[in-house]
Protein backbone atom coordinates (compact mmCIF):
# COMPACT_ATOMS: atom_id res chain seq x y z
CA UNK A 1 0.00 0.00 0.00
CA UNK A 2 1.39 3.47 -1.17
CA UNK A 3 0.36 7.01 -0.01
CA UNK A 4 -1.67 7.07 -3.09
CA UNK A 5 -3.91 4.67 -1.63
CA UNK A 6 -3.96 5.63 1.54
CA UNK A 7 -5.68 9.14 -0.13
CA UNK A 8 -7.59 7.51 -2.04
CA UNK A 9 -9.14 5.42 1.09
CA UNK A 10 -9.26 8.40 3.18
CA UNK A 11 -11.50 10.12 0.36
CA UNK A 12 -13.56 7.42 -0.23
CA UNK A 13 -14.55 7.37 3.71
CA UNK A 14 -15.20 11.39 4.80
CA UNK A 15 -16.65 10.76 7.68
CA UNK A 16 -14.71 8.00 9.25
CA UNK A 17 -11.51 10.11 8.04
CA UNK A 18 -12.78 13.41 9.80
CA UNK A 19 -13.88 11.48 13.05
CA UNK A 20 -10.41 10.11 13.32
CA UNK A 21 -8.72 13.18 12.35
CA UNK A 22 -10.59 14.64 15.40
CA UNK A 23 -9.90 12.03 17.82
CA UNK A 24 -6.42 12.54 17.41
CA UNK A 25 -7.00 16.37 17.28
CA UNK A 26 -8.54 16.18 20.84
CA UNK A 27 -5.94 13.52 21.73
CA UNK A 28 -3.25 16.10 20.99
CA UNK A 29 -5.52 18.83 23.04
CA UNK A 30 -5.85 17.13 25.70
CA UNK A 31 -2.12 16.18 25.95
CA UNK A 32 -1.27 19.98 25.82
CA UNK A 33 -3.88 20.74 28.21
CA UNK A 34 -2.99 18.31 30.86
CA UNK A 35 -0.20 19.26 31.64
CA UNK A 36 -1.71 22.81 32.39
CA UNK A 37 -4.72 21.16 34.91
CA UNK A 38 -1.60 19.64 37.03
CA UNK A 39 -0.23 23.11 37.18
CA UNK A 40 -3.60 24.43 37.90
CA UNK A 41 -4.18 21.79 40.18
CA UNK A 42 -1.14 22.58 42.12
CA UNK A 43 -1.86 26.68 42.26
CA UNK A 44 -5.22 25.83 43.04
CA UNK A 45 -3.67 23.60 46.47
CA UNK A 46 -1.38 26.29 47.93
CA UNK A 47 -4.22 29.39 47.53
CA UNK A 48 -6.11 26.35 49.43
CA UNK A 49 -3.39 26.05 52.30
CA UNK A 50 -2.90 30.02 52.58
CA UNK A 51 -6.88 30.51 52.80
CA UNK A 52 -6.61 27.78 55.72
CA UNK A 53 -3.65 29.41 57.34
CA UNK A 54 -5.28 32.68 57.32
CA UNK A 55 -8.65 31.52 58.48
CA UNK A 56 -6.37 30.10 61.16
CA UNK A 57 -5.00 33.70 62.11
CA UNK A 58 -8.25 34.71 62.58
CA UNK A 59 -9.34 32.31 64.71
CA UNK A 60 -5.96 32.60 66.89
CA UNK A 61 -5.85 36.40 66.15
CA UNK A 62 -9.08 36.99 68.33
CA UNK A 63 -7.03 36.22 71.58
CA UNK A 64 -3.77 38.00 70.26
CA UNK A 65 -4.13 41.10 73.09
CA UNK A 66 -4.51 38.85 75.45
CA UNK A 67 -1.20 36.69 74.76
CA UNK A 68 0.82 40.04 74.38
CA UNK A 69 -0.49 41.23 77.91
CA UNK A 70 1.00 37.99 79.30
CA UNK A 71 3.91 38.01 77.37
CA UNK A 72 4.45 41.01 78.69
CA UNK A 73 4.14 39.98 82.48
CA UNK A 74 6.58 37.06 82.16
CA UNK A 75 8.92 40.06 80.80
CA UNK A 76 8.36 41.83 83.26
CA UNK A 77 8.41 38.91 86.06
CA UNK A 78 11.97 37.99 84.08
CA UNK A 79 13.39 41.20 84.40
CA UNK A 80 12.68 41.45 88.20
CA UNK A 81 14.21 37.58 88.88
CA UNK A 82 17.20 38.62 87.04
CA UNK A 83 20.20 40.64 88.40
CA UNK A 84 22.33 43.35 86.69
CA UNK A 85 25.81 42.59 87.80
CA UNK A 86 26.29 46.63 87.32
CA UNK A 87 24.18 46.89 90.54
CA UNK A 88 26.67 45.27 92.74
CA UNK A 89 24.90 46.70 96.21
CA UNK A 90 21.86 45.74 95.25
CA UNK A 91 23.45 41.94 94.55
CA UNK A 92 25.08 41.78 97.75
CA UNK A 93 22.05 43.12 99.77
CA UNK A 94 19.92 40.25 98.62
CA UNK A 95 22.49 37.51 100.49
CA UNK A 96 22.39 40.22 103.20
CA UNK A 97 18.63 40.17 103.58
CA UNK A 98 18.47 36.16 103.67
CA UNK A 99 20.88 36.03 105.84
CA UNK A 100 18.88 37.97 108.42
CA UNK A 101 15.63 36.32 107.92
CA UNK A 102 18.04 32.89 108.77
CA UNK A 103 20.29 33.85 111.43
CA UNK A 104 23.38 32.58 109.71
CA UNK A 105 26.31 35.07 109.74
CA UNK A 106 27.85 35.80 106.23
CA UNK A 107 31.79 35.77 106.71
CA UNK A 108 33.00 36.03 102.90
CA UNK A 109 30.84 37.13 99.86
CA UNK A 110 32.33 37.98 96.67
CA UNK A 111 30.70 38.50 93.14
CA UNK A 112 32.79 37.47 90.07
CA UNK A 113 30.90 38.52 86.17
CA UNK A 114 33.19 35.75 84.04
CA UNK A 115 34.52 37.55 80.92
CA UNK A 116 32.74 37.10 77.48
CA UNK A 117 35.13 34.65 75.39
CA UNK A 118 36.20 35.95 71.76
CA UNK A 119 34.12 33.76 69.09
CA UNK A 120 31.43 32.82 71.58
CA UNK A 121 28.33 33.51 70.33
CA UNK A 122 26.13 36.30 72.22
CA UNK A 123 24.12 35.28 74.46
CA UNK A 124 21.08 37.22 76.00
CA UNK A 125 21.34 35.97 79.68
CA UNK A 126 24.76 35.62 81.38
CA UNK A 127 26.02 33.50 84.77
CA UNK A 128 27.34 36.14 87.71
CA UNK A 129 29.35 33.98 89.66
CA UNK A 130 29.15 34.00 93.18
CA UNK A 131 31.74 32.66 96.63
CA UNK A 132 29.78 32.78 99.87
CA UNK A 133 31.46 31.66 103.50
CA UNK A 134 28.28 31.27 105.81
CA UNK A 135 28.32 29.99 109.19
CA UNK A 136 26.02 28.90 111.75
CA UNK A 137 23.98 26.15 112.70
CA UNK A 138 22.91 23.53 110.57
CA UNK A 139 19.34 23.96 110.26
CA UNK A 140 20.30 27.73 109.65
CA UNK A 141 22.39 26.85 106.67
CA UNK A 142 19.98 24.44 105.17
CA UNK A 143 16.97 27.07 106.13
CA UNK A 144 19.74 29.39 104.19
CA UNK A 145 19.84 27.16 101.09
CA UNK A 146 15.94 26.67 100.90
CA UNK A 147 15.75 30.58 100.59
CA UNK A 148 18.12 30.64 97.81
CA UNK A 149 16.09 28.44 95.93
CA UNK A 150 13.20 29.94 96.71
CA UNK A 151 14.22 33.49 96.28
CA UNK A 152 13.48 35.87 93.89
CA UNK A 153 16.52 34.94 91.53
CA UNK A 154 17.72 32.60 89.87
CA UNK A 155 20.54 30.37 90.52
CA UNK A 156 22.47 27.04 90.46
CA UNK A 157 24.98 25.96 93.07
CA UNK A 158 27.81 24.73 91.69
CA UNK A 159 29.47 23.10 94.64
CA UNK A 160 29.18 23.60 98.67
CA UNK A 161 31.62 22.18 101.28
CA UNK A 162 30.17 22.20 104.76
CA UNK A 163 32.57 21.30 107.94
CA UNK A 164 31.81 21.97 111.56
CA UNK A 165 33.42 25.22 112.38
CA UNK A 166 36.93 25.42 114.41
CA UNK A 167 35.30 26.44 117.60
CA UNK A 168 32.89 23.30 117.55
CA UNK A 169 36.02 21.00 117.73
CA UNK A 170 36.39 21.62 120.97
CA UNK A 171 32.62 21.04 122.18
CA UNK A 172 30.83 18.55 120.07
CA UNK A 173 27.01 18.74 120.74
CA UNK A 174 23.70 19.12 118.41
CA UNK A 175 24.06 22.45 118.66
CA UNK A 176 27.50 23.10 117.36
CA UNK A 177 27.46 25.88 114.67
CA UNK A 178 28.82 24.50 110.74
CA UNK A 179 30.68 26.56 108.09
CA UNK A 180 29.61 26.63 104.57
CA UNK A 181 31.29 27.87 101.19
CA UNK A 182 29.08 28.17 98.64
CA UNK A 183 29.95 28.20 94.94
CA UNK A 184 27.01 29.35 93.39
CA UNK A 185 25.45 31.30 89.58
CA UNK A 186 22.62 33.69 89.02
CA UNK A 187 21.43 34.66 86.20
CA UNK A 188 21.64 37.79 85.22
CA UNK A 189 22.37 40.47 81.66
CA UNK A 190 25.64 40.73 80.44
Amino acid sequence: MTLQDLIEKLRRFPVPTACGAIVVVCFFAFYLRMSLLTDLEIENDGVQRQMQQIEQNLTHGKSLGEHIAQMKEKVAELDARVIKPAELANNLKYFYEIEAATGVSIGDLRQSVAAPVKGAPKTILSSVDYSVLITGQFHQVVAYLNELEHGRHFYRLESINIQRSPSAATTPGAGSPVSASLNLKLLGWP
